[in-house]
């Protein structure tokens, strides 16, 4: 299989149909070659040829197309699925302290920064022992 890198990018929200569109023509188009190549040449052969090199070749190359078909769709369920997600879900500045489960104006840190927050407290604590007037 060929490698593959994944890459991350911006474009304005009205793109994004336009965008999801060319992933699925894009996959329509190698489920068209996929059907009339290697498809067509399974059908064509007759059971004396299946056990060849050249059988095998055309197996490894609809394999790729499939992985390909799949990549596509699995790319543009990915932009779709976000773009509903943020259709239904309020932005995080939106949030407040009591829907996050924390009181107003909490200063208790989320769990999984507590051992900061707790060296950060002791290290305030000495520094105000250093500095206090005898």
């Amino acid at each position: 299989m060929e490698q593959r890198v994944n890459i991350q990018y911006s474009i304005d929200m009205d793109e994004l149909p336009t965008e999801v569109h060319r992933m699925l023509k894009k996959g329509s188009q190698i489920v068209d070659d996929l059907a009339s190549k290697e498809m067509q040449t399974f059908i064509g052969l007759e059971e004396k040829e299946v056990l060849s090199l050249q059988t095998l070749q055309h197996i490894e190359s609809a394999r790729k197309k499939l992985a390909a078909i799949d990549y596509a769709l699995n790319d543009a369920t990915n932009i779709v699925s976000g773009f509903i997600n943020l259709q239904v879900s309020p932005p995080p500045d939106y949030v407040s302290a009591a829907e996050r489960g924390a009181p107003e104006n909490s200063t208790v840190p989320q769990p999984e920064i507590q051992p900061q927050w707790n060296e950060l407290t002791k290290k305030i604590e000495q520094f105000k022992n250093q500095n206090a007037p005898e």
